[in-house]
């Protein structure tokens, strides 16, 4: 009797019974024990076939008990029996009924005698199994096979069963219930992986905690090459697991100890050297810090080597000064031999000489910067000190400078300017000035000196009501008031300065503004005493004269009426002129500035006196004297000033004889040559001929009365043609279209001739309608409201030229007729271009000079800031009680919570007297001897002198000196605490090691012997790999031959149909197991050849056999295969070796093609530094990241469509690591792999 209990499949349904129990009888007749284990499956597979297995399961799963008539022969019995079954709770009852009494027919006698012959071949076959048996169960690998998704042990061999202390029952349970700690561990996943997917799955070295005991003990520590394969049924289903592992704790755990010593030992190493290396970086630290502060510093800096002062160190900044000159490594009179004549070099002996500093500025140095050789006036700022070797000799000196050359020549450009404008102003014979929001001079010029009996500067910063009176200082002082509210005036007034001291002055006011802020505003005064008074006395003339001529006609008092109504006109007109100015060069005097008033008054335009020599302009002032009085300015650099000289001019055809006063001024150049001369002008023709007028008048008064009417026809006529010349463009216009009447020849230049008498302004100037100026003259016609504007651009068009901007002071007057009604408008328009073209000139001028102010502050800053930013100690000690002048932060920092500046040195650092400092400064400022000192300890106090450190420091002291004499010490001091703790650490570092050195020999002993024993290890692992592989091909050879004689001994026509099937199967377990063990003879073969590698192959020969080799795989997959093989080298590896990689790569490359594609093979090949480059492309399936990292792992089978066993790639990757090469891949699933293999070039 029996006693089964059911096991179900992964789908629920029940596919197999265990053997629980077995009664006497049943064991007699199975020769098993009580409890044999196993399934029904296992120990009778015969029951599947004769449907003995379909009785059991139907009686199970209905429960009605039942008799199955089937003749069933136990094996190694001779006797029949019928089987009876039936379900006892969730057990299956089974029973045998002996039917050995029944007689036998001839069919079944030879029925029994052939089974009788099977159970012969059978027996043996068994014996076979049973040796089989014994090898796995001798085997050192850990052996074990799992039935069904529950991974139920079916075997295991005894090196498994020694894992555990008490061996627990294992057949026929489950791997969760033995060790139910493998599932936290990921082993079931990895189970299930491989029964799910069919592929095997090796993991080398596999890290696990499992409690062998069973008894809730702490999990036990092992390290496994774990390799889970699939086992398949005679369908290709997987049915369960291998488990082939080996058990290398000791060789983890010992190279593990391995490798902790080693760490032990480089930590030991490198705890040693780090200290060496952390000194050696603060000090390479604080090099590059010193380096980079040179190398960024904002001063061009250079170190001089040597006697013959060769160019040590340059930084960019000194380099950018010379661009282009090469200068590391080259004397100094090498590179700038100009430099020999000059006093500079007397100065650089001098302080390699005697170590005396030198600090200069503006020092000038004339150098050849360029390939010609020219030598260029730089200017430096220069600082030169000496540098001493560690003998405090002078071996050296080091070079500080500023090129200000730019700074110097914009000074001396700017001085030069400023000297032309004083001499400009102070030749003008108007009062020029400048008066602040506080109504205090800041400027006036020479006149000032002949109104005020005073020195023109003695007046800046004095009130103007002090200096002109009350009396005058009422009369301007509502126009001080308006021109202080950013109001440009011009007016006449009558200032009584002081008693008998009376003028009469035409003023102007222009407001300064800057930036949206009123300064203050210009002054100019010009005298008009003479033209007041001469009109005065004329107009006294005239009251006299009208005593003895009122007997005159109407008509002359009306002509004299309509000539005073002219004059006063013209007078006006006149007074608002401005002077007049021009500038010649050279020693032709060729004219280069003329104003509009110089060319109106001289009768030409601008354009017909620019460019060209004064006589060449004015022929007609040739041979008058003003060429020897320009001469005489260009010869002595005296200005001459002339009044009241009579010259002649040609003016609208016809010569004029004019009266001028004016000042000719020298022009120097850059240089200071005199190649120009400057005139100022007026045209004093008016008060010359109203002075002779007088005279005239004075003594022939009787005459003129008898000529008055003949006079004021001169009168009249002269006042037309002054009329017509006046310095203003004059013009007026009729209508409320704007139709000119009248335009004078000032007006006619102005708008190049086009003021045609009838014709409207619309008309004949287009683009000042364009601009808006008919609409300004609209508002004044029609609401008779005067317009004034000042300094308004204005563009006009010269015929076949672009049109040119003029600046206007501009009215536009109404005209009313004898009702008041406005009849036309009255144009009167001044060009002030020149005026604000020079006003802006002047406006540039004084902000270039505030830039160059600004710039030469913010130099004194950064100097400053270089100081108070700089890492090193910086301090000034004035009088010989070193009281501090001046600390830089950094110093400041050594005393914290000290107080320095202005105490003694002893009484802000007592500590300093301790150690002797004072006396050595004492010294310093007795001699003027600079002392340098390296390394000194300094111990430093807090202010309350509870605490105290050490640092070190190289300190310079160096006499300051001012006017030539000792009036302190400068100190500078580098913090060298750093680089003396790193050199004290570095000595008791050395030491240390040196103690050490004797512990570390013991230790290369220890693991010296570590890794003897490591070696043995591997060396008996070889061999035992190298003996199983040979051991077990005895063995299965037997079988091979046995299984061959069974085929033949049985009879095709009457064998059971189960038995081809289960011979095929032993066949394909035969082969898999041979496979097996070649793949492990190689792999010990190839750990046994280690010798040198002579042989040199030919790679394309091989490549082209192996082609050979696959044609038959290649032509039945219709693959493309393309080479592309240069004539390279050979290379040194065996050519068996070289074959079997080229064939491995390229059939796997045809194997795991992608079936929705033709197959498509490169092999490209390329030689490079003595290496072999070999390349494999496919286009077929492709490796993910994962895969890739277990590629090249032994048994590991990444597809198992095809045929395989998991160990070519990696027998190949031994054999390229053996010959010196690399193997790598690059894949990507779908696309395609890459094998690329490199190898030694013969």
């Amino acid at each position: 009797m029996n006693l089964l209990r059911p096991l179900y499949g992964p789908t629920g349904e029940l596919d197999d019974f265990a053997l629980e129990y077995l009664n006497p009888a049943a064991q007699r007749m199975t020769g098993l024990p009580e409890q044999p284990g196993g399934t029904t499956r296992t120990r009778f597979p015969d029951l599947f076939v004769n449907g003995t297995f379909e009785f059991y399961r139907q009686v199970f799963e209905t429960g009605e008990a039942g008799v199955y008539h089937f003749n069933y022969q136990a094996d190694g019995f001779d006797n029949y029996f019928h089987v009876a079954a039936r379900r006892s709770g969730e057990m299956l009852v089974v029973s045998f009924t002996d039917t050995a009494d029944q007689s036998r027919s001839p069919v079944e006698q030879a029925l029994r005698e052939s089974q009788a012959e099977a159970l012969a071949a059978r027996a043996e076959a068994e014996q076979q199994r049973q040796r089989f048996y014994e090898v796995l169960q001798q085997l050192p690998a850990q052996v074990a096979t799992y039935h069904g998704p529950e991974h139920v042990y079916h075997f295991v061999n005894a090196a498994y069963q020694r894992y555990f202390s008490q061996p627990p029952r294992l057949l026929g349970h489950p791997i969760r219930q033995v060790l139910p700690e493998a599932e936290q561990q990921g082993i079931l996943a990895l189970m299930d992986q491989v029964y799910q997917t069919g592929e095997p799955h090796y993991a080398p070295e596999q890290e696990l905690w499992l409690d062998f005991a069973g008894q809730g003990t702490p999990p036990q520590q092992v390290f496994i090459n774990l390799l889970y394969h699939p086992l398949r049924d005679a369908h290709g289903h997987v049915t369960g697991l291998l488990d082939f592992s080996t058990d290398v704790t000791e060789q983890v755990l010992a190279r593990r100890q391995v490798e902790q010593l080693n760490q032990e030992l480089e930590a030991r190493v490198q705890a040693r050297t780090q200290q060496l290396e952390q000194a050696r970086l603060a000090a390479e630290r604080q090099r590059r810090q010193e380096e980079q502060l040179l190398w960024q510093a904002p001063a061009a800096i250079c170190i001089f080597d040597g006697p013959e002062w060769v160019y040590q160190f340059v930084n960019p900044g000194y380099q950018a000064i010379f661009p282009g000159q090469p200068l590391l490594g080259r004397p100094l009179l090498a590179v700038f031999p100009e430099l020999a004549d000059q006093p500079l070099l007397d100065i650089l002996r001098r302080v390699y000489d005697t170590g005396e500093p030198f600090q200069g500025t503006e020092v000038l140095v004339p150098l050849a910067r360029t390939a010609d050789g020219s030598l260029e006036d730089i200017y430096f700022d220069l600082t030169y000190l000496p540098r001493r070797n560690e003998q405090g000799e002078i071996d050296g000196f080091i070079t500080y400078a500023y090129d200000v050359t730019e700074r110097v020549r914009a000074r001396q450009q700017a001085e030069a300017d400023a000297q032309r404008l004083r001499l400009l102003t102070d030749a003008l014979p108007v009062l020029i000035g400048y008066l602040d929001r506080e109504e205090r001079y800041r400027f006036t010029n020479e006149a000032y000196r002949a109104w005020f009996n005073q020195d023109p500067q003695a007046l800046l910063g004095h009130a103007v009501r002090d200096i002109v009176g009350e009396a005058a200082y009422a009369n301007v002082k509502p126009y001080i008031d308006r021109a202080l509210a950013g109001e440009r005036l011009d007016f006449e007034s009558r200032m009584p300065y002081r008693e008998g001291f009376v003028k009469y002055i035409r003023t102007s006011y222009v407001p300064d503004v800057q930036g949206g802020e009123l300064r203050g505003f210009y002054t100019l005064v010009t005298d008009i005493t003479e033209q007041v008074l001469a009109r005065q006395q004329v107009e006294q003339i005239n009251q006299e004269l009208e005593t003895h001529v009122q007997v005159r006609t109407q008509e002359a008092q009306e002509a004299r009426a309509a000539a005073e109504r002219q004059r006063g006109e013209l007078e006006r007109v006149f007074e608002q002129a401005p002077v007049a100015i021009a500038v010649y060069r050279g020693p032709r005097y060729v004219i280069e500035l003329a104003n509009a008033t110089v060319a109106r008054l001289w009768g030409r335009t601008q354009e017909q006196l620019i460019g060209k020599g004064l006589f060449e302009a004015l022929p007609e002032v040739a041979g008058l004297g003003y060429e020897q009085l320009l001469d005489g300015v260009m010869a002595t650099g005296v200005p001459y000033v002339a009044h009241a000289m009579e010259a002649q001019h040609e003016r609208d055809g016809h010569l004029d004889t004019v009266y001028w006063d004016f000042v000719y001024v020298p022009l120097y150049a850059a240089d200071g040559r005199i190649d120009g001369a400057m005139v100022v002008a007026t045209e004093v023709t008016d008060q010359v001929l109203a002075r002779r007028q007088m005279e005239q008048l004075n003594q022939e008064l009787e005459a003129r009365v008898l000529a008055r009417t003949q006079e004021l026809a001169d009168n009249q006529r002269l006042l037309n043609q002054i009329l017509a010349q006046v310095p203003a463009a004059i013009t007026t216009l009729q209508g409320p279209e704007h139709r000119f009447t009248f335009a004078n020849n000032r007006y006619q230049q102005l708008v190049d001739g086009r003021a045609t008498v009838g014709r409207t302004v619309a008309e004949v100037l287009p683009e000042v309608a364009e601009q808006g100026f008919t609409e300004l003259l609209d508002n004044v016609y029609h609401t008779a409201q005067t317009f004034e504007g000042k300094e308004i651009a204005v563009l006009l068009a010269q015929s076949g030229q672009p049109p040119v901007q003029h600046y206007l002071d501009f009215t536009y007057q109404p005209m009313p007729d004898e009702h008041g009604q406005t009849r036309g408008l009255l144009v009167f328009a001044v060009d002030v271009t020149e005026q604000v073209r020079t006003r802006r000139q002047a406006e540039a001028m004084q902000a270039q000079l505030l830039a160059v102010a600004q710039h030469q502050a913010a130099e004194r800053l950064a100097f400053y800031q270089i100081f108070e930013q700089t890492p090193a100690l910086v301090a000034l000690l004035r009088s010989p009680g070193h009281r501090f002048e001046y600390v830089n932060p950094a110093y400041q920092a050594l005393f914290p919570g000290r107080q320095l500046l202005g105490r003694d040195l002893a009484e802000a650092a007592p500590e300093a007297q301790a150690q002797g400092l004072v006396t050595r400064l004492d010294h310093v400022y007795e001699t003027g001897e600079t002392y340098d000192v390296k390394d000194v300890p300094f111990t430093t106090a807090s202010a309350d002198g509870q605490s105290a450190h050490t640092v070190y420091f190289t300190f310079t002291y160096q006499a300051y000196r001012e006017n030539g004499q000792v009036a302190g010490i400068s100190i500078f001091a580098f913090d060298v605490t750093a680089q003396v703790l790193a050199r004290q650490q570095v000595q008791a570092l050395n030491e240390a090691l040196a103690a050490s050195n004797q512990e570390m020999q013991v230790t290369n002993e220890e693991l010296h012997d570590a890794n003897t024993q490591l070696t043995r290890t591997n060396a008996d692992l070889d061999t035992f790999v190298y003996a199983a592989s040979h051991d077990l091909k005895a063995p299965i050879a037997n079988i091979e031959g046995l299984l061959d004689a069974l085929r033949d001994y049985l009879p095709s026509h009457e064998q059971e149909p189960m038995v081809p099937r289960l011979v095929g199967m032993m066949e394909g377990a035969i082969r898999r197991f041979q496979q097996t063990v070649a793949h492990l003879t190689d792999v010990a073969r190839l750990q046994h050849s280690t010798g040198p590698i002579t042989e040199e192959v030919d790679v394309a020969d091989i490549l082209e056999d192996v082609r050979l080799d696959l044609w038959a795989l290649l032509e039945s997959t219709h693959t493309e295969l393309h080479l592309h093989v240069p004539a390279c080298p050979g290379v040194r590896v065996p050519a068996k070796h070289l074959r079997s990689i080229l064939f491995n790569l390229l059939s796997n490359a045809v194997k795991y093609r992608a079936p929705d594609r033709v197959p498509h093979v490169q092999v490209r090949a390329q030689c490079a530094a003595g290496r072999f480059v070999l390349a494999v492309q496919d286009n077929g399936l492709g490796l993910s990241a994962q895969q890739q990292g277990q590629l090249f792992t032994m048994f590991r089978r990444l597809h198992t469509h095809v045929e395989g066993s998991g160990v070519g790639l990696y027998l190949i990757k031994r054999m390229i690591e053996l010959a010196g090469g690399t193997i790598t891949v690059e894949s990507q699933p779908g696309v395609g792999s890459t094998f690329t293999v490199t190898l030694p070039a013969a």
